[in-house]
Formats: structure tokens, sequence, C-alpha cells
């Protein structure tokens, strides 16, 4: 079973998953990131990021696993000298270190189990055979594979969009190949460096009361804080990639809520009811959020175009409208991050939509807001969550922007004591109890942390 750990540092919580012992691969002085990472996709069969490391550096297992070395005949034949397969224990995940050697025991072709933190090789440089000649210069590939099949490489590359930087890594000078289904490798090494098992970025939170609540994983996995607690289906990951793109809870319900993943599925956890899904992308990564309704057992999906889709168990039935009004739709088009829900007004399910630039969209019966009462970027992709103020039919809430700063928005009272502000873009979900002064937002890394408002008047 995963044991969940939560630890409270002030205004800052840290949520760690512990379901396995994890070591940085080298040195905790630093990553290892000089001015700009490299997701080489440069030549055929690269699809790791490069991290510059002294000759001799020693490597050192993330985790516990089976690790094999297998060595290069030449510069050009793969990661010279050579490079070691780690088959975690936690399956089917595979982490590979190139332009490495590994120590003489692990050289004979078999698969050898270690322990998290057991040396395995070094780096190395390599030396065309023939001319003596060095290959490259000293740093590791460092490549993750969520799904264990090392001959796809889009197991290896992380989704679209792909949010930079994770800390640590600045943002690459050149174009970063995604479109695949691994987790970000940058977000998986710096994970291990800071003492992290990697179960998936960080994508969203919920609350269950005023004081704990859910986070939700790119792996389907929810860690709870605060007191919650989750059985079943999302105590441990649903999937082995980055699938996940929400979780939805219910106040007042423990071990209870909805995981959304990238095609549209809406996945029970806990003890919720399994739900019936009105549209589904098998092969797109259309997803972008989902609300419940106050019944807990119903609610919409929203699209990244801005279009609606109702879910909801047996006992609700196809009772929801199938085409809710929206204003904000963008065919074809990524737009939109994030809904929220308000309730009914004028007996219609209505709520916000939030699109990528910070744009607040009504939909159902909810009422407009002014262009000045949002806080908009007009040439940046940086709002990520919108949430409502007491479910306020005129547009009260906040909204979230991926370096974390938190922006009243409509007639919400003003934001007294955010807590952090990192000022690149990994923040990503939010929450607010309704009745509470006091909200929490996640980045990607799964560090929660607080925001206070000011108390109704």
């Amino acid at each position: 079973m995963t044991t969940l750990l939560v630890s409270v540092n002030g205004s800052r919580i840290d949520v760690q998953a512990a379901a396995s012992v994890v070591s940085p691969p080298w040195s905790t002085s630093g990553l290892g990131f000089p001015i700009y990472y490299d997701y080489s996709n440069n030549q055929p069969g690269e699809y790791g990021i490069d991290v510059p490391l002294v000759a001799g550096t020693v490597i050192h297992a993330p985790e516990a696993g089976s690790v094999q070395y297998r060595a290069c005949r030449s510069c050009k034949d793969c990661w010279s000298p050579g490079y070691i397969v780690e088959k975690l224990d936690r399956r089917p995940a595979v982490v590979q270190f190139g332009h490495v050697r590994a120590l003489s025991r692990y050289t004979d072709g078999r698969f050898h189990h270690v322990n998290a933190g057991d040396p395995i090789g070094s780096v190395q440089v390599g030396f065309a055979p023939k001319t003596g000649a060095p290959c490259d210069g000293a740093h590791v590939e460092f490549m993750y594979n969520s799904w264990g099949n090392l001959s796809r490489q889009n197991y290896y590359l992380p989704p679209k969009p792909l949010y930079l930087p994770t800390p640590g890594c600045p943002i690459s000078k050149g174009t970063i190949p995604s479109g695949g289904v691994g987790f970000d490798p940058c977000y998986v090494l710096y994970s291990y460096m800071t003492g992290h098992v990697p179960i998936g970025p960080r994508r969203s939170l919920s609350m269950i009361s005023g004081t704990s609540g859910y986070v939700g994983t790119g792996s389907g996995q929810v860690i709870p804080f605060g007191g919650a607690t989750i059985t079943g289906q999302g105590a441990s990951p649903l999937w082995g990639a980055d699938y996940g793109r929400g979780v939805a809870t219910c106040s007042g319900f423990d071990d209870y809520g909805y995981e959304l993943d990238l095609h549209g599925g809406v996945h029970a956890l806990g003890t919720a009811p399994p739900v019936t899904i009105t549209a589904s992308w098998p092969k797109s990564d259309m997803a972008r959020g989902l609300v419940l309704r106050p019944d807990c057992q119903s609610g919409y999906v929203l699209d990244s175009w801005g279009g609606l889709h109702p879910f909801y168990s047996a006992a609700i039935g196809p009772t929801l409208n199938t085409n809710p009004h929206v204003t904000g739709y963008w065919p074809n088009m990524d737009m939109a991050r994030s809904v929220d829900y308000v309730g009914e007004i004028n007996g219609v399910d209505s709520g916000y939509v939030l699109d990528g630039h910070g744009g607040v969209h009504p939909w159902g019966d909810a009422a407009p807001l002014s262009t000045s009462e949002y806080p908009y970027w007009p040439d940046l992709d940086i709002a990520r969550t919108i949430i409502p103020y007491m479910l306020d039919p005129n547009g009260a809430g906040y909204v979230l922007d991926g370096w974390g700063g938190v922006h009243p928005i409509g007639s919400a009272p003003r934001v007294v004591s955010p807590s952090w502000y990192w000022g690149v873009d990994i923040a990503r979900g939010m929450a607010l109890s309704p009745g509470s002064t006091t909200g929490y937002y996640v980045d990607s890394l799964g560090s929660v942390q607080t925001f206070s408002i000011s108390a109704p008047s």
C-alpha cells in the first residue's frame, strides 16, 4: 500500500507520495544544468535531456530495480561509450543513462538487482574506434520511459501542451519534442534530485473541507492532504503515463471524487459511483477540466476548444443539457484552460470558463464580467485555473496564473497573503472552500501553498 506523507511548514505543505525510496542519481549540489537544457531529439533515437557533468561523476540508481549495461560500437551507434538501462521495481517504468560506463560487475549483459542509491556507473567520454577522437564532451543523456516499452520513442516524450520550465531546467534554446505519452524527463530528474517519487506532474487540486483535499497527478494517483483519505481507485497510479487532467471532489465527502483523463474519460475515485460520459477523444489530448454538480454524481467536462460535455451516474441518468450555452468557443484551437461551476441560475447549470490568456467567459446563465474585472495577458498562455468565490452567480472568484499569482475577479475579496510566487510557469491547480478565507494552490512538483483572502464584509 502507498503511504502518503504530509508535513506542514508555515504556509507551505509538502505532499509526497512515498511509494518507494528514491535517491539523487548524482550529487545533490546541483542538477547539473547550465544556462539551457536540451531535449536532444537532434538525431534518430535520442529522446532524453542532456545534463553536463564532469567525467568520473558517479551515477547512482534513483530507485530500486534491475540494471543492465549496453556498450556502443561507435560514436553514432548509441550513447557512446554506452548506456545503463534500469527496469524499476516500480514497474513498468524504466530509467536510462547514456554516455556512461557501468561498474564492471554490471557489464556481463545480464540484469542485476540494485537498491536506490547504489552506485552503478560513472560519466565517461566515448572515443571513435578508428581515430581516437572524442565523441562528445562529458555529459549524461537522462531518459525516463514511464510505460516500459523501450522501442517506442513517444513513450519517452512528454505530451502537449508542455508548459516550461520545471524548476532547475531553464527554457530550452530550441524546439521541444513532445506529443508523446511519457512524463517530462526534466520533471522526473528534478523529482529524483529533491527526493520525490516521480508519479506524474501535479495538475490539479480540489478541497473537501477548509483544510483538507486532494492533489491530482498526471498518473491519475490522487494525493490526500490535511486529513483526507483515499482507498481503491486513485490510491495508486491509474496510468503509467501523463494522462491525468484534473480531479473534482465534493465538499464533506472523504474518499470520494472523480479524475479526468486527457481523452475525456471520467474515473471514479474511492467510493464514488462510476459515471457515463457523453464525449471522448480516444486519439487526442482534448480534455482540460471538470466540475461536479451539487448531487456529487454528475458534472461537466471542458474540452480544449471551450465545449462542455455532461457526465452522470446511473442514479442521475441522462438528464443534463448535452449542449450547455457557452460564450467562449475556439474551434480547432487549444485555448480553454479551466472551468468552474456556480450552481443553477434560472434553472440552468452555470459557471465560467477561463482561456489561456486570462479571459473569463460565462456559460449557462452566468452573468458576464467586464474586461476590467479580471487579469488578462494578451501575448501569454499563462492563465491556469479559475475557481468561484461563494458560488457567486455574478462571477466573483479567483484566477491562478502559471507563475503562482492569485488574482481576484469580479467582486471577490482581495488576496491579503499570497504565500509563494515562483516566477516560472509551474503553478497548476487552486481551490477555496466556501466560507473559508484560506485557499490552496499547487505546483507541478507537488508543493501545496496557501493564500489568504480578506474576510467578507
